[in-house]
């Protein structure tokens, strides 16, 4: 006969392997079980088993954890209604009912999930109530620290601490024994069933948005290759431009060297013809004093012509 392994080392295990473990549950007032004492279920390691008659509670705990994990109603209880101990039973109107469940979560932190309701017997009916649910965890110095959560939050933030998927919780590991058959059920539940618990629906709308992706990101190549082919253009055009303005530039130089050929060489004429200048004004002064010797010449003629008469 095989010895069982002492506790710390399954414990030293399952915290090297990455897993989750369940330590203790305790119920009060769910279905056959007391409100008025909590009844407690220590989970020895590496395995437990739940043995005893039929309607002795055997369900109520797997309903139980179910409940603490993922926060789902087992079915058939009349909408919470018959999942709690009934108030007439006790002669009162109200039953308060509350759910502990003490795991190890997949990072080895210790942690208490806390859920109550109540029921109460209304004049023509009962009323079931879910309230906020806690959630215990414990610090690196041991100290213990306890938030609220609202029951649809903590239904998602237990199986994230956990490491296992809702999914595999309802259909797998803590699936009722009335639910146990879906398996062999028609082509469509099973498959919702496997996708739930395998992801695939994830995955498939991850491909899908990778395609989205794929065909906006070809969407907005096209775009960038016909602004590239517009850019492609007018780069060609400032290409030419400058070509263009090179060869101006050119020219402009070349005008420019011309024009200051043509200067110098009007500066040169003008040095040769401020000499004829000068010779033309000295001509002029000559005629001018041509005309008054001739003027003169004449009127002295005169002047012996009338002498002589």
């Amino acid at each position: 006969r095989e010895r069982p392994l002492p506790q710390s080392r399954v414990r030293q295990d399952l915290l090297e392997n990455g897993m989750t473990s369940i330590e203790k549950l305790s119920i009060r007032g769910i279905r056959s079980y007391s409100p008025n004492s909590a009844q407690v279920i220590q989970f020895d390691k590496p395995l437990t088993l739940i043995v005893g008659k039929n309607g002795c509670g055997k369900t109520t705990v797997i309903e139980a954890m179910k409940m603490a994990c993922t926060g789902d109603l087992p079915p058939n209880c009349k909408s919470g209604q018959a999942f709690i101990n009934d108030p007439s039973l006790h002669d009162q109107t109200e039953v308060k009912a509350q759910i502990r469940l003490k795991f190890t979560s997949l990072i080895g932190q210790p942690v208490v999930c806390v859920r109550s309701f109540s029921l109460t017997q209304k004049a023509t009916k009962k009323e079931y109530k879910a309230f906020e649910s806690a959630l215990q965890t414990f610090d690196s110095a041991g100290n213990k620290q306890c938030l609220s959560y609202k029951c649809a939050d903590l239904n998602k933030l237990v199986p994230e601490m956990m490491g296992v998927s809702q999914a595999v919780l309802e259909s797998v590991i803590f699936v009722h024994q009335e639910e146990s058959c879906w398996p062999l059920s028609e082509d469509k539940v099973l498959k919702e069933k496997f996708d739930a618990i395998f992801a695939s629906t994830k995955f498939t709308k991850a491909l899908d948005e990778i395609n989205k992706y794929k065909k906006a990101k070809k969407t907005e190549e096209k775009v960038l290759n016909a602004e590239f082919g517009q850019l492609d253009e007018a780069l060609h055009s400032v290409n030419k431009l400058r070509t263009e303005e090179t060869a101006g530039k050119t020219a402009l130089n070349e005008t420019n060297g011309l024009i200051a050929k043509r200067r110098d060489e009007i500066e040169g004429l003008r040095g040769r013809l401020t000499p004829l200048l000068q010779t033309r004004s000295q001509k002029a002064q000559l005629k001018q004093s041509e005309r008054e010797l001739e003027m003169e010449h004449r009127a002295a003629m005169g002047q012996r012509s009338t002498a002589k008469a």
